[in-house]
């Protein structure tokens, strides 16, 4: 689960399925780390993302469930840039046997390296938290 605004990852999960459960876990860490309630929950046509079980589970945590129209690869490219990131500097070119084996790697590419030291340039080569930081000091400014 990606923030758009500020392209920080706030809820992941990894395994070797893609049912709804999964994504229902990783939308867990997303409510319980901030209150998304109100906001769009956008993803691709994934049955995981389609299910009634997972668009129940985001009507009843105020989050309004939203998929991009088929064919059209630009509503959803954000998040398909940085799993094209995560394949280019994590997966490809090293040999991984089981989902148990790269975890870990994951887990620290995303929460210490893309997260807190990956800039971006469509944020002026701001990293995500460093964008975080900023909105933050803007609305305490505004207020």
């Amino acid at each position: 689960m990606l923030d758009c605004y500020s392209r920080k990852i706030i809820g992941w999960r990894l395994d070797t399925h893609l049912r709804a459960e999964l994504a229902i876990e990783a939308l867990e860490d997303v409510i319980s780390r901030r209150n998304p309630n109100g906001n769009i929950f956008h993803s691709d046509r994934g049955s995981q993302y389609t299910s009634h079980f997972f668009r129940e589970f985001c009507r009843a945590n105020g989050l309004r469930p939203s998929v991009g129209a088929t064919g059209v690869c630009f509503d959803n490219s954000v998040a398909d840039s940085f799993f094209a990131t995560l394949k280019k500097e994590l997966v490809h070119g090293r040999s991984w046997n089981t989902v148990s084996e790269i975890r870990t790697p994951v887990f620290q590419f995303i929460e210490t390296y893309y997260n807190r030291h990956r800039p971006h340039s469509a944020m002026n080569y701001r990293t995500p938290e460093e964008q975080e930081d900023k909105f933050a000091k803007l609305t305490l400014t505004a207020t």
